[in-house]
């Protein structure tokens, strides 16, 4: 669920998608490039998909918090189309939706920061790239809007910047 800072007593928190509350500062940390991905074992009893359309016939995972839409975006004869997408499961946390894939339940729609390494491995499985729109989503570290950052606050919003800022670079916006 979404981290409200000020309710929730926390000094930073790592946001997904576009910002629309004014009451923090953010810091950008990079962008992320969403894929269509399945398990080796979900393929092994499910045709691979040739074609968007062909995700009808097949389980697709998907979220469900508030800005989720239950339609995933595709490039066809060079036009950007809005599919709509069902399945059996959603969730509220990308790590989540991630183990789901991997023990071969569906077909997911994920940051590609999370599943970089389960396609390096083979453990999961890039689909339809060749659809892929230049799909991503801005990854952001906010904090609270206030005069005085206390110390340890910006020397963390520092550190996290420093080391995840180039991890994201590699693993976000890149196919492996």
């Amino acid at each position: 669920s979404k981290v409200e800072l000020q309710r929730d007593a926390f000094d930073v928190a790592i946001r997904m998608g576009p910002l629309q509350d004014a009451t923090f500062r953010a810091r950008k940390l990079g962008n992320s490039k969403k894929v269509v991905v399945a398990a080796p074992s979900y393929l092994a009893s499910h045709a691979p998909p040739q074609t968007p359309a062909d995700l009808g016939s097949h389980n697709c995972l998907n979220f469900n918090f508030r800005r989720a839409l239950d339609e995933w975006p595709f490039m066809v004869d060079g036009k950007l189309v809005h599919l709509s997408v069902d399945g059996g499961v959603k969730t509220n946390n990308g790590e989540t939706m991630r183990q789901l894939t991997l023990q071969g339940l569906g077909v997911s729609r994920l940051g590609m920061f999370h599943v970089f390494d389960d396609i390096q491995r083979g453990d999961l499985v890039e689909l339809l790239p060749q659809y892929n729109p230049g799909d991503f989503e801005e990854i952001n570290l906010i904090y609270l809007n206030q005069k005085h950052i206390p110390p340890r606050v910006r020397v963390f919003i520092d550190f996290v910047v420093e080391r995840l800022t180039p991890v994201l670079a590699v693993k976000s916006s890149k196919a492996p």
